[in-house]
């Protein structure tokens, strides 16, 4: 059902839409920016050095 309706909505509509889902959250804002970025805007080696720092360490604040 969404999906017929989301085939049905003219440009404007969809830009629309996706405009009001980034005006909702932060979160959304990140989803749809990092989905539509090219490749070499988005800072990869940023997020993977600070997804590393948080899985290496436990609960009380020390590596493992």
């Amino acid at each position: 059902m969404a999906r017929r309706r989301l085939n049905s909505l003219e440009k404007a509509e969809l830009i629309a839409l996706v405009k009001d889902m980034m005006e909702l959250s932060a979160d959304n804002k990140l989803f749809v920016r990092s989905t539509l970025a090219d490749a070499e805007d988005i800072e990869v080696d940023k997020y993977k050095k600070k997804i590393s720092r948080a899985l290496s360490y436990n609960k009380w604040g020390t590596k493992d």
